[in-house]
């Protein structure tokens, strides 16, 4: 995105130095600067949501994260029944952490099956979604659940659909190219008059270059032993460390229990 910005991107849409190496990290925002691209707002979220799965692995917690989902969701929804605004003066209990929570639920149903606990949950983290009333958006929520759950159904789980992997492969490089990228080149190249074919040729750029970046990053067994190494050299230390004063304050006592081997 950086490289076609400083290519098309002009004053609208071109980037700083800074504003890059910032955006490495992905969450620029927390230093006040700019995102490479509008639709990395998202990134953030999840960075906080991994960083939360890290603390429960971290505190030999993390076999309880599918036990420990329902009741987020239920106490995120208690919290936004009785005042919304407490949401937003702690992390992780509300706004966009009930989507986490309900997947966590829904995740939780394929991987131990439907409960009491797990239904409740699951509603819990619906529900606000809706915002409890008729509306475009609970549409839209109400069929992402409906999708979702419908890959519970052992029908559905058992489909084998021609491309479907390679499909679900592109989603997230689609994320990552589609928006800035498309911007720029329609606004450097599509008219009034050749719209329909500037929006056809940017569909199939923004796509052929998502199904290269997987297949030379994600799918590319060098690229994911490099990237593999690289995390385990840096980030890979850090936690490692971390978990070594954890382990120094909170000893493991029993370490041949079963509990306790379980990674």
């Amino acid at each position: 995105t950086t490289l076609f910005a400083l290519v098309l991107g002009g004053e609208r849409m071109g980037l700083s130095r800074e504003q890059f190496l910032w955006n490495l990290t992905m969450v620029p925002k927390l230093v006040d600067q700019p995102l490479v691209d509008g639709v990395y707002w998202t990134l953030l979220y999840e960075v906080q949501f991994y960083v939360l799965v890290l603390v429960l692995v971290l505190v030999r917690q993390g076999h309880r994260l599918m036990a420990l989902a329902p009741g987020w969701a239920i106490g995120m929804f208690i919290l936004d029944v009785v005042d919304p605004s407490l949401s937003t003066l702690f992390p992780y209990l509300g706004g966009y952490f009930l989507w986490f929570a309900g997947g966590a639920v829904i995740a939780a149903i394929a991987r131990e099956g439907w409960s009491i606990y797990r239904l409740v949950g699951l509603l819990a983290a619906y529900l606000p979604a809706t915002d409890f009333e008729v509306s475009v958006k609970a549409v839209l929520a109400t069929a992402i659940y409906v999708l979702m759950l419908a890959t519970l159904v052992p029908a559905v789980r058992d489909l084998k659909l021609p491309v479907s992997t390679t499909a679900g492969s592109l989603t997230y490089p689609l994320y990552l190219v589609h928006a800035h990228i498309g911007y720029m080149l329609l606004d450097a190249y599509a008219t009034e008059e050749n719209k329909w074919f500037a929006y056809a040729t940017v569909i199939i750029l923004v796509v052929s270059l998502a199904y290269t970046l997987h297949m030379s990053v994600e799918h590319n067994p060098t690229a994911r032993r490099f990237w593999a190494w690289s995390f385990e050299a840096t980030l890979g230390r850090a936690v490692g460390m971390t978990q070594a004063v954890v382990d120094a304050v909170l000893p493991v006592r029993n370490p041949a229990s079963p509990a306790h081997g379980v990674h």
